[in-house]
């Protein structure tokens, strides 16, 4: 089953940075490409061993 999890995204001087929108992530990258491999790293991390529902996630 696929979740839908939300990042606000902001660009900053040198930097974009993901925030997790009720998702406790945070992850920042030079490019917009380094930053969606960053946020899908940071999200899988944060999943790995966790139970969706702890996160507000559906489950099957």
């Amino acid at each position: 089953m696929k979740h839908i999890i939300q990042y606000n995204i902001s660009k900053g001087e040198k930097q974009y940075v993901a925030e997790g929108v009720n998702f406790p992530a945070v992850t920042q990258a030079v490019t917009l490409d380094e930053l969606v491999k960053n946020i899908q790293e940071v999200t899988e991390l944060v999943l790995d061993g966790e139970a969706p529902a702890t996160f507000g996630l559906a489950t099957p």
